[in-house]
């Protein structure tokens, strides 16, 4: 009888415990503005939030996380990269680093320009590159059957195609990979402001297009994306000391919202 007791007690404080750690019961679905998201815990793989995770959607910039992966595989990092002209953009629509035609950059300094401020220039610039031995949309899809992603389809470096899609399933496959085998990466996620030279010595200084950097004692970075058919995206990590957790949001109307609403279920 007291055994049976101490057990029911022990059980009673493991549950308390575990919804203390994960209280999934105060975040209702309707409160998160995202059509797909899933939150995990890094290390015990333990989903906390989820819904619609293996839909497909448009995936917008979220697309240069790709394109990052294959700059790193197929470009040297003492190369000097040239900026072709058509990598430039002339409008005030593209997200942009402000790449001019013929600037000289090396590896680390384009994957600066491609991360912090989302740069469409950088993105044309680093696939122009890879084209020059390769076919920058052959080696995605080689990448992404190496990596069991099923669900997605990346078409060109900068996600303005509505044929680069992804789910959220198969985003935190990227989003771990880059966990274990490109922390200079995440590094660069982290940042909020970017500082880069050209090898002619030219400057240039951007923003990140990441609205949310810390909320409530959690630091937040990670690849934003955004367009009209793929609305607000969002993939990367929530770090409180040495803890992590990856976070997707696809398709949301409000995704820094979205991210503080999760980070409380936390």
């Amino acid at each position: 009888m007291i055994i049976s007791k101490n057990i029911h007690i022990l059980c009673s404080i493991i549950f308390f415990s575990f919804s203390c750690v994960y209280p999934e019961n105060k975040i209702k679905e309707k409160t998160i503005l995202a059509d797909s998201y899933i939150l995990i815990h890094l290390e015990s793989n333990q989903r906390i939030l989820e819904k619609n995770t293996k839909e497909v959607y448009p995936v917008a910039s979220i697309t240069k996380l790709i394109t990052a992966i294959l700059s790193k595989k197929f470009i040297k990092s003492d190369d000097s990269i040239s900026v072709p002209n058509i990598a430039v953009v002339k409008n005030n629509y593209e997200s942009k680093a402000g790449l001019k035609s013929k600037q000289k950059f090396s590896l680390s300094n384009l994957l600066h320009a491609l991360i912090i401020p989302s740069g469409n220039d950088a993105a044309r610039t680093l696939e122009h590159k890879i084209n020059e031995k390769h076919n920058f949309r052959n080696e995605s899809q080689k990448i992404l059957q190496e990596l069991k992603m099923k669900d997605s389809n990346f078409e060109e470096a900068v996600g303005t195609s509505s044929n680069s899609k992804s789910s959220s399933e198969d985003l935190i496959i990227i989003l771990k990979y880059i966990a274990q085998n490109h922390s200079d990466l995440i590094e660069i996620m982290k940042l909020e402001k970017g500082i880069i030279k050209s090898f002619d010595g030219d400057r240039l200084e951007f923003d990140s297009r990441n609205k949310i950097h810390d909320y409530e004692g959690f630091q937040i970075y990670g690849k934003t994306g955004t367009t009209k058919k793929a609305g607000q995206c969002f993939a990367g990590f929530i770090q409180k000391g040495k803890e992590r957790w990856l976070l997707v949001l696809l398709g949301s109307k409000d995704y820094v919202k979205d991210i503080k609403t999760m980070v409380k279920s936390i």
